[in-house]
């Protein structure tokens, strides 16, 4: 819901037409340049009959930010402030003020001093370095107060005051400039804002670090975001391009790197916080801070649409980091790694010394002499310009050729109109694959088949427009490259290795379950070849038994008739009568006895 008149902005839950329940409510204050803060005055929370009542947050547009309780559109009970400058109080709200400080007012317009309130620092530090943050004046009118906490601690106490104050001066001299930078790469990459307010991000502030060449000091941008790491900060936002930071945190950073760089690159000279400062801003920031390089943000239309790209590409590349082996142990990716990641790919028209020639255009460490070092670190900004320098590279004439002639067969056979055409260009593909911004025009692919009837049938183009044409073919062809990298090439080959990744367990199950069935086979050949190879031995010890049982008879035969052949026998004489044998007595008797009774 918006309100145009009051320029106020709503999204959450309604009840009867009334704000119900958690939602956002955001003001927009549209100033004039110069003076617009880098946030807007914004309500995150519960709502009753719709005030702000509950538990809720309130970004407030100077950096300041409330975090607690709420009552009829106020702050009322426990709750936790942290001042612009950083600084942390915690403790009970009575309509509207701290119940200790009650003459304290801290509103949307109105940003008071902190001088006689308790507050605790917001890196932990204690009490007794909040004095050290005296606060610059900036050009709005308001305090840039920088959080020099850490640094400070590796000076001589008596020296502290000083080296900050010192160090406030040099800031301030160059504030009017370090201003213009911070808006120039907040703009890199957006449609610009409604109220103007602009919000550098980390992946801005990465171009501005390599614009300014802080890489060339043999440190690599990772190193660079753990150094700026705040204690307690989560792993995976160490290296996140989409945090946010405010100008005060931007210069605060400026200031960390400076020091450090400077103590790497002078370890016997102790130089102040200003002189480093001041070395940095002389030699790295001035002359380089509005040469903007790399293969994303130097032009704005051609930003404005890899952007469509970048959520997809950051996914990806979440997928690809190594757990650093040090503190904090945060995702991080190698160039080494970058290198097998498009190996992997099978991203064809690319070769090893294409790819390390990417990473070097950028990078004066990558190459030394004819030696290549691919173990540095790659922040998600060199990630992303790589895949947009292998896209120039691998995607040919030919290959722009032959997707315009199918684009304009689709056209001339289904009379698609380029909405469609461009539904085409995204077949097959994710809906988070393409999302261009609103102000991009959606056949900006298609501009030169859509056109090459017209150009067909133009007249005679005019000297003076050729260099203007040729700039413009250019362009239009960074776009096809781009289109057809992202959406033909890498895309879809990441999306198939994740495919064959999920396929791998289902056929690691199937290939353990074949091979589950062919233990069963083999262990059932072998039991029945067992069994096969037993009745084998049977018969065969059978057939040898029988035989030696056949040899055993045989042999006692022969014994046998040899033992009869070699006994005496006596002759036998066929006259001699035979000899009769006289019968029992018993037999006689019987006879005899038979007659009588006759």
């Amino acid at each position: 819901m918006r309100w145009l008149t009051s320029n106020e902005e709503y999204a959450g839950q309604w009840e009867n037409g009334i704000q119900n329940g958690s939602g956002t409510h955001t003001w927009f204050l549209r100033r004039i340049p110069g003076t617009q803060y880098s946030l807007r005055n914004e309500y995150v929370g519960n709502f009753v009959n719709g005030i702000r009542q509950g538990q809720g947050q309130f970004y407030y547009a100077n950096g300041a930010m409330y975090d607690g309780e709420w009552k009829n559109n106020k702050k009322h009970g426990l709750g936790k402030f942290v001042f612009k400058n950083g600084q942390i109080y915690v403790g009970e709200f009575v309509e509207d003020q701290i119940a200790e400080y009650p003459n304290f007012k801290y509103d949307r317009v109105n940003t008071p001093d902190l001088s006689g309130i308790r507050t605790q620092s917001s890196m932990n530090l204690g009490s007794s370095t909040s004095r050290y943050n005296t606060g610059i004046p900036s050009l709005a009118g308001s305090y840039i107060e920088l959080d020099l906490s850490a640094l400070l601690y590796s000076f001589p106490e008596e020296d502290r005051q000083e080296e900050l104050k010192q160090v406030e001066y040099a800031v301030l001299r160059n504030l009017t400039v370090l201003r213009k930078i911070y808006k120039l790469y907040s703009q890199l990459g957006s449609d610009g804002s409604p109220d103007n307010t602009l919000l550098m991000t980390k992946l801005q502030f990465w171009r501005f670090l390599k614009d300014c060449k802080f890489h060339h000091y043999s440190i690599t941008l990772s190193e660079m975001d753990r150094i700026l790491t705040v204690e307690n900060t989560d792993a995976e936002e160490v290296h996140s391009p989409h945090s946010t930071m405010l100008l005060r945190t931007f210069l605060t950073n400026i200031i960390y790197l400076a020091y450090h760089i400077c103590q790497t690159e002078n370890q016997e000279k102790n130089m102040s916080l200003a002189d480093c400062f001041t070395k940095v801003m002389v030699q790295n920031i001035l002359p380089h801070a509005t040469n903007i390089k790399g293969f994303l943000f130097p032009d704005a239309q051609k930003a404005s649409y890899a952007i469509s790209y970048i959520e997809k590409s950051w996914h990806i590349y979440r997928i690809y980091c190594m757990p650093n082996t040090f503190h904090p142990y945060e995702p991080t990716m190698k160039m080494r790694h970058f290198l097998l990641l498009m190996n992997d790919l099978k991203i064809t028209g690319l070769t090893a010394t294409n790819i390390v020639d990417i990473l070097a255009a950028d990078d004066p460490c990558v190459r030394i002499d004819q030696e290549v070092n691919l173990e540095l670190e790659l922040t998600f900004l060199e990630f992303f310009e790589a895949l947009l320098g292998c896209a120039s590279i691998c995607v040919t004439e030919e290959q722009i050729k032959q997707s315009e002639s199918e684009l304009l067969k689709r056209e001339e056979s289904q009379g698609s109109s380029i909405g469609e055409v461009t539904a085409y260009l995204k077949e097959g593909q994710p809906e988070h694959a393409f999302q261009p911004q609103a102000d991009i025009p959606q056949d900006l692919f298609l501009r030169s088949s859509m056109n090459l009837k017209d150009k067909r049938q133009s007249p005679p183009i005019p000297v003076s427009s050729i260099k203007k044409q040729q700039r413009e073919a250019r362009a239009e062809k960074w776009f096809h490259q781009t289109d057809i990298f992202f959406l033909k090439k890498f895309f879809p080959a990441h999306e198939h290795k994740e495919r064959l990744k999920e396929e791998i367990p289902k056929i690691r199950e199937k290939q353990a379950e074949e091979a589950r069935r062919q233990q069963i086979r083999e262990e059932e050949e072998a039991r029945l070849k067992a069994e096969r190879e037993a009745e084998e031995a049977k018969r065969v010890e059978q057939e040898l038994l029988e035989k030696a049982m056949a040899a055993m008879e045989a042999e006692q035969a022969a014994k046998a008739q040899e033992e009869e052949q070699k006994s005496p026998q006596p002759p036998v004489t066929p006259h001699d009568d035979a000899i009769i044998i006289p019968p029992p007595s018993g037999t006689k008797t019987a006879t005899a006895s038979k007659k009588k009774k006759k």
